[in-house]
């Protein structure tokens, strides 16, 4: 029997392991009161186990608020570059321009793709939509090339990545980065995007920062995991204060996880 966290994608895990047969003792939510109910389901489940193995039941986790921050200065690509190399060294892909030179795309994410790039993997969060010499995706054409309905808006968002659950993308007209279905949801509806992001440069920044911090958290126990979260939540939001401005943006989520003990 393999015992995975709740933060796993369900899709990965099939994909992973199609043979294995998949069951949960607590439902997990799309949003963040569903999402609580469940870790309380699971942490009394959880004491009860402690109690038939007769040993201390595990804490609750208690998170510790955001303190107010002072926002980092924006630096050019160049930099956005260095932070990447020294993050995730020769595992960055760097577009070419003519794959980036569509109309509609802004000219800093052009810019920041050239010039800077994105990691090629940083599982389990995130993994660039890295094909060389074709040009960057619209989600509308993602979604042709796997086979699916598009929603009826997915020629408005530029395709960066993917989080193996949602397509990572820029949104024509705010330049935003948000988290997107590839496929039409119910009756071929279009999904409302998940924040992730003000823009490419943050994002960059900000996988940069987990890149380098990331490696950090192995092999810790529940006291510096949660030392770890203080200190990667406070550089997360001098990056971009926006990105935890809403428990159900990408960001907070993945904190809440990580406080949650579910990462």
């Amino acid at each position: 029997m393999l015992v995975l966290p709740g933060a796993y994608c369900a899709r990965m895990i099939a994909e992973q392991w199609p043979q294995a047969r998949i069951t949960s003792i607590a439902p997990y939510g799309a949003d963040h009161a569903s999402r609580q109910q469940g870790m309380q389901q699971l942490l009394a489940h959880q004491g009860e186990l402690h109690q038939v193995a007769d040993g201390p039941a595990r804490p609750a986790p208690v998170r510790a608020p955001l303190p107010p921050v002072q926002p980092v200065p924006p630096i050019p690509p160049e930099g956005i570059a260095q932070e990447l190399a020294a993050a995730f060294g020769p595992g960055i892909f760097r577009f070419e321009q003519a794959a980036v030179s569509r109309q509609g795309v802004p000219p800093v994410v052009a810019h920041t793709l050239v010039v800077a790039g994105l990691p090629l993997d940083m599982g389990p969060f995130f993994w660039a939509q890295a094909q060389p010499g074709r040009p960057v995706p619209t989600l509308a054409e993602l979604a042709a090339e796997r086979g699916v309905q598009p929603a009826p808006d997915a020629g408005s968002y530029l395709v960066m990545g993917s989080d193996f659950g949602k397509a990572i993308c820029v949104q024509y007209g705010t330049a935003h980065i948000v988290a997107v279905p590839v496929e039409a949801g119910p009756g071929g509806a279009s999904a409302p995007p998940q924040f992730v992001n003000t823009g490419l440069p943050e994002f960059a920044r900000c996988l940069a920062l987990l890149g380098r911090m990331w490696r950090l958290r192995y092999g810790l126990n529940q006291e510096q995991a949660g030392r770890w979260t203080v200190d990667f939540q406070a550089q997360l939001a001098a990056l971009d204060p926006a990105a935890l401005g809403s428990p159900e943006s990408w960001w907070s989520v993945l904190l809440e996880q990580m406080w949650d003990g579910l990462l």
